[in-house]
């Protein structure tokens, strides 16, 4: 391996490690939710940044009251649930509904004044919480006043409305706080009135999910300011949009260098990874519900489901037959044919199958496709050994991808707290791939160049 090849490998492996949120200077330790109270006393959001609402919140199955949304609810008899994380491990059942509740104690005003080092010492009133997603209906509240909903949560299938909506709840402190339980308090004049404010909120989510395997805040929520919560918003957005962008242009570049010379199939195929993996990612973030929040009808739902789902086997179809353009000589016909028929069929089982069945079922999906990726470094690695051009190329890019792959199944089965990774892998394996066929048609291009300055020799 030469020290071109070496620096290729360190440069993508900085990219991908490098590409994590964006770090804040604090070094205390995060707070833990703990039996559903949060104590953020000494958390100072401007220097430590949002946080995780990562930890055991108050957890109520299959019953519903609407004082369950007011701060002066007491659940001291609810149970706990971790999150992030399904309420199947603690209901037994994918399909119902239930409440979570979170206290989140914050220092008062006063307190801010005297405690530089608190956590509303620089906290202007705006604040926020981020939810990517929740399977698959919530309505959030906020001091017993609801601020945001994800589809409609009912108490059946029938008047449930699913939805996969991310949401950025923007509360002002001042404005969603519940003062019924302080009724017996006389309030001062509004320009002391921030010396009484009370050193908690509430959160209380109702959710409903009989459309999925996975019920429940599968995803860490998290609270900051909203100028945080924000910018890291938009960080993802350039990001995934940046993402977008490559796979379709990569994906038109390599159409239209089949269309021009339609003997190398690897263009076609290499084109057809990148339409379906920009599909994919499309539609797993959100774009279509956050460009058109208001088509939430149960059909597009299940469709759009469907379409995220299907794209893994087919990804690995195309992709398979990708390979074997480039390294045909090395790879085995009865393993192709098994896992050609095997993405066949789950394909059609996605088709034909109703969401939740599908979902209950992810798990053999995502192994499937982990296979697959096995069998592909095996491909790479057995490319190499047999000097096959460019090999080393894809080998790292390929490499790397798989790392991505076993982080986000992990990270979606709540294995692992990382992030999703899907994104910085793409960008690494799309520019291997595209290097490979690059330096495969500049060397053709070279060949026959040669051959035709042996031919004008021989002619004269």
């Amino acid at each position: 391996m030469n020290k071109i090849n070496w620096f290729l490998l360190l440069l993508m492996a900085f990219f991908v490690l490098s590409c994590g949120q964006k770090n804040y200077s604090g070094k205390k330790s995060t707070p833990i939710i703990t039996n559903g109270v949060l104590d953020l006393s000494h958390w100072d959001f401007k220097l430590d940044g949002p946080i995780a609402l990562r930890g055991q919140w108050k957890f109520n199955w299959m019953a519903d009251k609407p004082e369950y949304a007011q701060p002066y609810y007491d659940d001291s008899a609810w149970d706990t649930i971790k999150v992030p994380g399904t309420w199947k491990q603690k209901t037994g059942s994918s399909q119902g509904y239930g409440w979570y509740r979170l206290k989140v104690k914050l220092p008062t005003r006063s307190k801010a004044k005297t405690n530089p080092a608190s956590a509303l010492a620089t906290k202007p009133d705006r604040m926020s919480i981020m939810i990517p997603y929740i399977h698959t209906a919530a309505t959030i509240f906020i001091d017993g006043r609801k601020v945001n909903q994800s589809g409609r949560p009912g108490l059946y299938q029938a008047d449930t409305k699913p939805q996969f909506l991310p949401m950025m709840v923007n509360f002002d402190l001042n404005r969603h706080i519940n003062w019924v339980k302080y009724s017996d308090v006389i309030l001062p004049a509004a320009s002391t009135r921030e010396q009484h404010l009370p050193s908690q909120i509430v959160i209380a989510i109702k959710v409903a999910n009989f459309h999925h395997d996975k019920g429940g805040l599968t995803i860490t929520p998290k609270l900051g300011f909203s100028s945080q919560l924000t910018l890291l918003c938009l960080q993802k957005d350039i990001l995934g949009l940046m993402v977008l962008g490559i796979l379709l242009m990569m994906a038109l570049y390599h159409f239209l260098l089949y269309f021009g010379r339609r003997q190398e199939k690897g263009y076609l195929w290499f084109g057809l990874s990148c339409i379906t993996i920009l599909t994919r990612y499309f539609f797993s973030s959100c774009y279509p519900e956050r460009l058109w929040p208001d088509f939430d009808s149960i059909g597009y739902y299940n469709l759009r489901m469907k379409i995220e789902y299907i794209i893994m086997p087919l990804n690995t179809i195309v992709f398979l037959l990708f390979l074997r353009c480039l390294f045909k000589e090395v790879m085995h016909k009865r393993i192709l044919q098994v896992l050609f028929v095997s993405g066949g069929l789950f394909c059609i089982f996605i088709v034909f199958a109703p969401i939740i069945t599908i979902t209950e079922q992810l798990s053999l999906i995502q192994l499937q496709a982990l296979v697959c990726s096995c069998y592909a470094a095996y491909i790479f690695i057995q490319a190499v050994r047999h000097q096959q051009e460019a090999a080393w190329y894809i080998l790292i890019g390929g490499f790397v991808y798989l790392l991505v792959i076993v982080n986000d199944i992990l990270y979606f089965q709540q294995v692992i707290e990382t992030f999703v990774m899907l994104p910085y892998g793409l960008a690494v394996f799309i520019f291997s791939q595209s290097a490979v066929l690059s330096m495969r048609f500049a060397n053709t291009f070279h060949r026959a160049e040669g051959l035709n300055i042996q031919l004008g020799d021989a002619n004269q």
